[in-house]
């Protein structure tokens, strides 16, 4: 029961934030690239890979943050060539949370509880993301994306 009140806690936190509609936002996912030097061949699989498309060796790194700017999961164990998505896919987390019979992936949804993330993310049960094209001039779907960038703009603003 903590769990659950710990939840709705946070829920209002980010609703408060930016006067958003959703209270049943927790935290936000997102992934950022972060430098490093080049990886030698016998630390890596391929050292290509974690060459970046902007010039440089990177990470791929995948983090959670709550409603008061603290990241509460990290991942780098990826390469910056690989896609957000597949990043988080790769992580213990992020398998726990795309099976429905585990356990906190059950009570989020029994509880009505979600992580925003971005597009790069696919929607599901436990994952929101923004309305796809833009909303392209829907004014509900605009006004759905608008409310939704607002509310995970601090993730960005955290990195």
């Amino acid at each position: 029961m903590a769990d659950c009140s710990r939840r709705q806690e946070y829920g209002a936190r980010f609703q408060a934030q930016r006067n958003s509609p959703f209270n049943n936002v927790i935290k936000a996912l997102d992934g950022i690239t972060i430098e490093q030097g080049q990886s030698l061949p016998a630390e890596v699989t391929c050292v290509a890979d974690n060459y970046s498309r902007k010039g440089f060796y990177a990470l791929n790194v995948q983090a959670i943050r709550d409603a008061d700017y603290k990241f509460r999961w990290m991942s780098c164990k990826s390469p910056e060539s690989a896609h957000d998505s597949s990043a988080f896919t790769c992580t213990a987390l992020g398998q726990a949370l795309h099976r429905a019979d585990d356990l906190l992936t059950l009570r989020l949804m029994q509880h009505g509880r979600c992580i925003a993330s971005d597009e790069a993310y696919a929607a599901s049960e436990v994952f929101a993301v923004p309305w796809p094209g833009a909303g392209k001039g829907d004014r509900l779907r605009d006004s759905y994306n608008f409310h939704f960038s607002s509310l995970r703009i601090d993730i960005e603003q955290a990195f």
